[in-house]
């Protein structure tokens, strides 16, 4: 039962957070890996329900795996009440172990209690948007980000029941959460998990509950978010006229580079195609994001720790967007804004090494590989600087040189064998290489243009390529002494030009 698995996830973090006061070393790595296994579990059987399957059958080929009816999980009553205590006790455990971190790492000086508010508040909180977003779904049928590398697409997906909505929203919170105070645990206590508990179907659920957490309420049913391969596109429209997702007087919305690439081939398929400019469809959904209460993770650079805030407008600020490649815009009011630099040097770049070194078999599989690989092949600074405010100091922090240590003999080829250097190593070097960067390049247009806010988003930013980011960005606001400058990462990052695109007034 869910709720079985739930009181053995509260009992387990509790367990944990009581080993930091004790002498109990012993227990912690066994009830770390536990939780993560029980973590595991309740993700797979919160997504046993006609609602996962179905919602698997938009943008997606059938997939033969999908569960039978007589599969499905039951929820009721008791099933939601632990949904929510999951949430509740997820996010207390966390603000505790944080707490009582900041108070070890302070000691002799008072510190305030902090509380790290909990993402299922966020919601829209200002009139005007909401009806800004429920007007725009009377006039917009789908919204389309047509990216270099992949299709970022927002439509109206309807729910079978509230209560699972809530629900799903519930556990997805409490599982990140979790995550967080695993990750805070680990690094305190420097435990390793050995043990590999992973199902197959995980990354594709979890990719089910981040899209149902990040929808918007509307009056039937919610708008939702999805993101296909560009050689999908054929899908895509296919999609579109089986679900009869385009209703008559309706517009399909398309921004990003295939916007322009595209048009006309979808004008042929669909009536009534509009087309609108990424950077303004950027800049709308970072506006409609600055009006959502908690939506938007802030990185605290002393700990290299995500904490979830309501971000206030405040200008000007920059956009560094990361998606096939980078490009930073600076943002003086809702209406004025000026192109700044970027790179060529992003997400497409990684996902295009990493795919020729392991090889993927689906898109963003490589993050996967992340946990199973090391920095053996990466060089990194010392800390001769005793002004240095960043108490997590771990990888990728420092990183001076990426594969530096990588041996290479011109005649033979590279020579990884003799000292145990793995694909996924390579592949955690590479990623770490481009994330680490964008955080250095953030943080010196930051500072050259005296804004006090970076927004980072795109496609490319995940759990992992977020700690590169802020590691790349907190390491040079040491060595500048300047931590005046907020790292912002809104929790729709990838789908920011797309909410864009689709409240855009045309």
């Amino acid at each position: 039962m869910v709720s079985k698995t739930i009181a053995d996830i509260l009992n387990l973090q509790e367990k944990l957070l009581l080993s930091l006061d004790s002498n109990h070393y012993d227990i912690r790595a066994s009830v770390l890996e536990d939780l993560l296994e029980n973590l595991s579990k309740l993700i797979v059987k919160s997504c046993k329900t006609k609602t996962y399957r179905d919602f698997n059958t938009y943008f997606s080929l059938p997939d033969s795996n999908d569960a039978d009816e007589c599969e499905f999980t039951t929820f009721g009553e008791e099933e939601y009440k632990y949904a929510h205590k999951f949430l509740e006790e997820s996010s207390l455990l966390k603000t505790l172990l944080y707490n009582k971190l900041k108070s070890s790492k302070n000691r002799g000086n008072s510190v305030e209690l902090e509380q790290n508010v909990s993402l299922k508040l966020m919601k829209v909180n200002d009139d005007e948007f909401k009806n800004r977003i429920l007007k725009a779904s009377e006039r917009v049928s789908v919204a389309m980000d047509i990216g270099g590398t992949f299709i970022k697409i927002m439509f109206k997906f309807k729910l079978e029941s509230r209560e699972y909505y809530e629900y799903i929203r519930d556990v997805y919170t409490g599982y990140l959460d979790c995550l967080s105070f695993i990750q805070q645990f680990k690094h305190e206590t420097k435990v390793a998990t050995p043990r590999n508990y992973r199902n197959e179907s995980l990354p594709q659920m979890l990719e089910f509950m981040v899209s149902i957490f990040q929808s918007i309420d509307v009056d039937d049913g919610v708008l939702t978010f999805k993101y296909v391969p560009l050689s999908d596109l054929d899908l895509v429209v296919s999609t579109i006229k089986e679900k009869n997702l385009h209703t008559h007087g309706k517009s399909i919305n398309l921004t990003g580079g295939g916007a322009y690439k595209y048009f006309e081939m979808l004008t042929r398929e669909f009536k009534n195609v509009k087309k609108a400019s990424e950077v303004i469809c950027i800049i709308e959904g970072i506006n409609f994001v600055q009006n959502m209460r908690n939506a938007v993770i802030q990185y605290d650079l002393d700990y290299r720790i995500p904490h979830i805030i309501t971000m206030d407008p405040v200008y000007p600020y920059i956009i560094s967007s990361s998606g096939s490649g980078m490009f930073m815009v600076k943002v003086s009011s809702p209406s004025e804004y000026k192109h700044l630099n970027g790179s060529a040097i992003s997400g497409g770049t990684a996902f295009g090494l990493v795919n020729y070194v392991l090889p993927l078999n689906k898109p963003r599989e490589f993050i996967k590989h992340l946990k199973r690989g090391t920095n053996k092949l990466d060089s990194f600074t010392e800390y001769p600087m005793d002004s240095f405010r960043t108490l997590n100091k771990t990888e990728p922090y420092g990183l001076s040189t990426s594969l530096g240590k990588l041996d290479v003999d011109f005649d033979e080829g590279c020579n990884t064998e003799d000292d145990g250097v793995t694909a996924e190593d390579l592949n955690k070097s590479i990623i770490d290489m481009i994330s680490y960067n964008t955080g250095v390049i953030a943080y010196m247009a930051a500072k050259a243009y005296g804004v006090k806010r970076l927004i980072s988003s795109g496609n490319y930013i995940c759990g992992h390529t977020m700690d590169s980011i802020a590691a790349g960005f907190a390491y040079h606001s040491d060595v500048y002494d300047d931590r005046s400058i907020q790292l912002c990462f809104p929790f729709h990052g990838a789908y920011i030009p797309t909410i864009g695109c689709f409240i855009k007034e045309y």
